[in-house]
């Protein structure tokens, strides 16, 4: 069929497309053999390959080849190349294609519970079905507009914007301030190269990890990078868990692995290569995170998209402010500062590097960190300043022990 043609022509020419419909397509009752054969030499092409963007006919030939129990494909070479000679010129018609089979799948699905429901008499079913249409309409392109009015309740705004506090930070004034991180936040930590910023993270980073042990939260924190290397990421989080410089964590490795256990180092997931946008969705769809963390925010791509600059950056951390509503998480993105933030004791959104004011209106908070560089006697303060916030804004001062990762604020 040439439907089926053009939808695997789509996911060879496209690891981005394959990676956001690929799973509704193989999940279809009753595809074609051919198609579903295909179909999953290309989902073991991308595993083995995760660099690679796109299949070239060649290798993937070469990849066919190498599987001798998979003779049924490697044996019809027509079939092979239907699929890399269907034209697919017209992307939209391509998609419109796939977003259908997509809606045939979820259909099915859905059907399928609702006979749960008529035939065995399930129970709690239908807001599940709910969660299945919102799921399609975020994969969509187009998805409907609807209009959604507000219903006031005295008791649960209350609750909601005034006595519910969030997970802590690791610092007394922003918990204050900013009534710590709530589920559907959308935060942002700032400063200048080499000034704290990676390492402040960690430490709101252990802070999190250790109210999530005590209080029983059955979900993790993740830290995502995209910048420096995870594995010395997680090396400051050990500092700052044990309270150790290197030296200290180097001869007392057992100790450290208790101190580790008790403080929630196991609810802590470290994810390296934090490039695109879909990416971020993986990680969100398969860890569920309370918390998420991007460093750098500022960095990841969203694939498919033409716009540059400050109208990029806009539309990246609506995605992000979307998927922090969407996923019922707190996302907080790390970003570098820009040249006039280098001798600022208290740098300003307009400071992050490129991004101009393209992404204020989407953040619930953001807190950005300066340096005094003129006087060697405060060369380890670290000047806070709580640049965004639904209510007040603030200034803080931490002192900075870089060796075991800790910020003590100053009274």
């Amino acid at each position: 069929m040439i439907k089926n043609t053009l939808i695997l022509s789509a996911f060879i020419n496209s690891r981005d497309i394959y990676e956001k419909y690929a799973p509704y397509i193989i999940g279809l009752k009753n595809l074609d053999r051919n198609m579903s054969l295909t179909l999953n030499f290309i989902k073991k092409f991308y595993e083995k390959y995760p660099e690679i963007t796109s299949i070239p006919k060649t290798d993937f030939n070469l990849f066919l080849d190498s599987k001798d129990k998979y003779n049924f494909i490697k044996n019809n070479p027509v079939y092979i190349n239907d699929i890399y000679n269907t034209p697919t010129k017209n992307k939209n018609l391509t998609l419109d294609i796939i977003e259908g089979c997509v809606e045939q799948h979820i259909m099915a699905k859905i059907l399928d519970k609702a006979a749960l429901v008529l035939d065995n008499n399930k129970k709690g079913i239908l807001s599940t079905i709910q969660e299945d249409i919102d799921k399609f309409h975020s994969i969509i392109r187009k998805p409907p507009q609807t209009l959604v009015e507000y219903k006031f309740n005295l008791d649960e705004l209350i609750k909601e914007e005034i006595t519910t506090l969030g997970i802590p930070f690791c610092n007394k004034t922003p918990n204050n301030i900013i009534r710590g991180m709530r589920e559907g936040q959308l935060g942002l930590i700032s400063a200048y190269v080499d000034t704290g910023k990676t390492s402040y993270g960690v430490a709101n980073l252990c802070s999190i990890a250790n109210y999530l042990k005590i209080n029983n939260v059955d979900r993790p924190v993740v830290y995502g990078g995209n910048e420096e290397a995870i594995k010395r990421v997680s090396l400051r989080t050990v500092q700052c868990m044990t309270n150790w410089s290197n030296s200290e964590i180097a001869i007392n490795k057992n100790l450290v692995k208790s101190i580790l256990k008790s403080k929630g180092f196991d609810k802590i997931i470290f994810i390296d290569h934090l490039t695109t946008t879909s990416i971020i969705e993986k990680v969100l769809d398969k860890y569920n995170p309370r918390v998420l963390f991007i460093d750098q925010g500022t960095n990841v791509k969203i694939k498919m998209s033409k716009k540059e600059g400050v109208n990029a950056l806009e539309e990246l951390f609506s995605t992000y402010r979307d998927f922090a509503k969407r996923y019922k998480t707190t996302i907080i993105c790390m970003a570098q500062g820009g040249e006039d933030s280098f001798d600022k004791k208290y740098p300003t959104l307009k400071d992050i590097y490129g991004s101009k004011s393209a992404i204020q209106g989407t953040l619930d908070w953001a807190i950005s960190i300066g340096t005094n560089r003129e006087d060697i006697n405060y060369a380890n303060w670290r000047y806070f300043n709580i640049t965004k916030n639904k209510g007040d804004k603030k200034t803080y001062i931490c002192r900075f022990d870089a060796k075991r990762c800790q910020f003590k604020e100053v009274k």
